[in-house]
């Protein structure tokens, strides 16, 4: 299912008419129809106002790969060069593309633990900061793994 159809059923379900939920999120219902048609597409800031307006988490807007296309679209606009940079990760070997995303897992951990930790008193952030603050263990060095390895 589309954005647009998604977009439409939910807006029926909540008996809402075009003009209504338009009015609701502030644009003329010209602007929701083109939606619903998927003619264009909401930005991210409309596509949480839809969403809070029909009560609903903008991922139940959006399919997995609509989800996807969304945040490649997002990440264009914000960060262009990093973008770029992600369309060559084709060229790296297994082993470094393996390193990368752990990274990127990494980090994504991180940003999770400190979102949960939002809104906690300070008694009960101080075992978790802990834990986040605690250096992991440096990565092996492939290349020294591998003279290692030869050398045996």
């Amino acid at each position: 299912m589309s954005l647009g159809s998604e977009i439409a059923r939910l807006r029926y379900e909540k008996g809402l008419r075009q003009k209504e939920l338009a009015a609701k999120i502030g644009v003329r219902a010209d602007h929701l129809l083109r939606w619903e048609k998927d003619y264009n597409r909401p930005r991210k800031a409309m596509l949480e106002k839809i969403a809070e307006a029909l009560d609903v988490p903008v991922k139940t807007l959006l399919s997995a790969a609509e989800s996807q296309e969304l945040g490649g679209y997002l990440l264009q606009e914000r960060d262009p060069e990093l973008v770029q940079m992600l369309g060559e990760v084709h060229i790296l070997s297994d082993e470094d593309l393996g390193i990368l995303k752990a990274f990127v897992e990494a980090m994504l951990t991180k940003t999770q633990m400190y979102e949960l930790l939002r809104g906690k008193s300070q008694e009960e952030r101080k075992p978790l900061i802990s834990v986040l603050r605690r250096k992991p263990a440096a990565p092996q060095d492939p290349i020294r793994k591998r003279k290692t390895a030869a050398a045996r």
